[in-house]
């Protein structure tokens, strides 16, 4: 088996790299909603803090592991 097609066999460590990622991903969303909060008028800048905070609610479910991610 080559090395490629055991990364895409779902073992439980593959699984933990999979929720590591999507949680990097939501982490790095809400750093972006950060970053473009600071630049905005303050009555914009209040969603996206809203937003910022949904993907690290989001990013620590899946580090959590809940399966409804």
């Amino acid at each position: 088996m080559t090395t490629e097609r055991h990364l895409l066999q779902p073992t439980p460590e593959n699984e933990d790299l999979r929720r590591l990622r999507q949680a990097l991903h939501e982490l790095l969303a809400a750093v972006s909603d950060l970053l473009t909060a600071i630049e905005v008028r303050p009555e914009n800048a209040r969603d996206l803090l809203r937003l910022a905070r949904e993907h690290l609610d989001h990013a620590h479910l899946i580090l959590r592991g809940d399966r409804s991610t």
